[in-house]
């Protein structure tokens, strides 16, 4: 998944939440056959430049990239580290994009503000980190969850929520597989 710059944060939220719930049921039934398919288009967003991704890309590869954990997730009956490296850091990408709108407006942005204004109060700024922190780790669950189970991986979400340890460690796992994968590719390309 592509980080997604701050100053589009807004509007690909929007666009990546307003997918309709019928074309990703339509793409995930084409994605339990075609990952390689959903992993070309995820991975075409590379080969472009800054200027010319969009806030379409954005949304469009958040979306592939959760095709693709599908895809991978479909194999087997027990969900695979790649399935969760992809699902892991695409839920997670879209609980960033979430914090970085929140952090703008709302409560997260009063706190900041409030932080700000009593940085010669260390006690007091501790006190309201911890509240950000809180909301923070808020958001994320939430996010993170909401995703996965849009992309029917609730047995991800159910992990994630109740052993968030060793979701991370199937998370980081996949991300070595992904490497491997990707070196290997390259050198397939350059040969």
């Amino acid at each position: 998944m592509v980080p997604v710059p701050e100053e589009v944060s807004a509007e690909v939220f929007q666009l990546f939440h307003a997918i309709p719930k019928s074309r990703i049921n339509r793409d995930l039934a084409d994605a339990a056959d075609n990952f390689e398919k959903y992993w070309d288009r995820m991975m075409g967003v590379f080969d472009l430049t800054k200027d010319a991704c969009t806030p379409e890309t954005y949304a469009e590869n958040l979306h592939h990239a959760m095709l693709c954990a599908f895809a991978a997730n479909a194999v087997s009956d027990n969900p695979n580290d790649i399935a969760y490296h992809l699902a892991g850091a695409s839920a997670r990408g879209a609980a960033k994009v979430a914090l970085q709108i929140a952090r703008k407006t709302g409560e997260l942005a009063r706190l900041g503000g409030e932080i700000e204004a009593n940085s010669g109060d260390p006690e007091y700024v501790e006190e309201l980190q911890e509240k950000v922190d809180r909301i923070v780790s808020g958001i994320e669950q939430m996010m993170v969850g909401d995703v996965l189970r849009r992309y029917r991986l609730s047995r991800m979400a159910d992990e994630f929520e109740t052993d968030e340890a060793a979701f991370n460690r199937r998370v980081a796992a996949g991300h070595e597989l992904i490497y491997q994968r990707l070196r290997a590719r390259t050198r397939k390309r350059s040969a």
